[in-house]
């Protein structure tokens, strides 16, 4: 066994061309699958990590109410986790070019410390936030913070407010995408803008194990005891559960990131197996001269897929450190696009296994075909 690859070696080493495309094929088809496995992980733990951390809303309900009687009778509610106001209020807001662009506001009653559908508050400007408004850091780009933010609401006149600094939310898409910026500010800055007979409530419930069917039941629960007390219930959402509000993006470049990785590793072991193919083809005079002196068919073909063995882990080498760096780069730019944060914690060993296993087996399984007819 020793005799015969030491001899395919040899034949290597006489064509030396050959023995590097062999390795760069090698590389490629470890860098595609590696790059889908681990950019696909990297996403994945990003969406997860951030979307849970913004600890979203269960169901949301819409009263036509002034006053906190409601608010105060659903916090009785055995199933109700917490609940707090948040309002939406859309206008348009001046750029840096001095054109209108679309405005969304969320107005919140615990502005510095939300509970549900969580932001984070990345830079202040030193301003009273009783008397400015933070802007959603996607779309900070296209204003200029230095100066005062001209905001119009409907039915009100142009206003200038202080910029107090950036606000970061995961569970909202990216304003360069959606060609809108988002702001966030405590309920008392914007009062005068919103609908006096309107308050919206952000609900978190004890069981977030609930599906789709239990929430909308929940929701109608709460709805008819509201109404039962002579309240009106003007709105009902209940988000699918588990899904990030813009979850048809994340689908998109997650179809996007796997069609890449995979076409990058089909190519990879395509042309590993032709290139052994061409490689075969003078062997077969050595494969005779090798069963006439004794040797096996078994011998020879596990001689042969030692060598090819060697080739992939030497690919692997290569490849799979190239293939996380562009994982990372590539994770790092899917995190932006969904206005994600990227998540820096290191993968366990188990991880690096499974992503590892497919990169060294599906080469194997397609390069060894044209080895185990000689």
């Amino acid at each position: 066994m020793k005799a015969i690859i030491i001899n395919l070696l040899k034949g290597f080493w006489l064509a030396k061309t050959k023995f590097a495309l062999c390795v760069l094929a090698s590389a490629l088809s470890a860098w595609g699958i590696g790059t889908v496995a681990y950019s696909y992980m990297m996403s994945e733990r990003d969406f997860k990590e951030n979307f849970e951390q913004s600890n979203p809303a269960n169901i949301i309900l819409a009263l036509n109410d002034s006053t906190s009687t409601f608010t105060d009778l659903l916090k009785k509610e055995s199933s109700i986790q917490s609940l707090e106001r948040r309002e939406t209020v859309t206008g348009r807001i001046k750029n840096k070019r001095g054109n209108w662009m679309s405005f969304i506001l969320y107005a919140s009653e615990n502005f510095e410390n939300p509970g549900i559908n969580k932001y984070k508050i990345t830079a202040q400007t030193g301003q009273d936030t009783l008397q400015a408004i933070y802007i959603e850091k996607n779309g900070a780009g296209f204003l200029d913070l230095t100066t005062p933010l001209t905001i119009q609401f409907p039915n009100h006149a142009a206003a200038d407010f202080a910029s107090s600094g950036l606000v970061h939310d995961p569970g909202l898409p990216p304003s360069q995408m959606e060609q809108t910026v988002y702001g966030f500010a405590p309920i008392q800055t914007v009062g005068n803008f919103l609908n006096k007979s309107r308050r919206t409530l952000l609900i978190r419930l004890k069981d977030s194990e609930a599906n789709a069917t239990e929430l909308k039941a929940i929701g109608k629960t709460l709805s008819e005891k509201i109404e039962s007390n002579g309240g009106k219930v003007v709105g009902l959402i209940v988000p699918p559960p588990g899904e990030h509000p813009h979850q048809n993006i994340v689908d998109s470049l997650s179809f996007l990131q796997k069609s890449f990785g995979l076409i990058l590793g089909g190519l990879g072991v395509i042309l590993l197996s032709l290139i052994l193919i061409t490689w075969l083809y003078p062997q077969i005079t050595n494969i005779g001269i090798m069963k006439a002196i004794g040797a096996s068919t078994q011998m020879i073909s596990v001689g042969y897929l030692t060598v090819l063995m060697m080739i992939i882990l030497i690919g692997m080498v290569v490849g799979m450190p190239l293939a996380y760096k562009t994982a990372k780069f590539y994770s790092g730019f899917i995190a932006g696009v969904q206005n994600f944060e990227v998540v820096n914690t290191a993968f366990s060993l188990y991880i690096h296994a499974l992503i590892l296993l497919p990169a060294i087996l599906i080469p194997i399984l397609v390069a060894s075909s044209p080895l185990l007819k000689p």
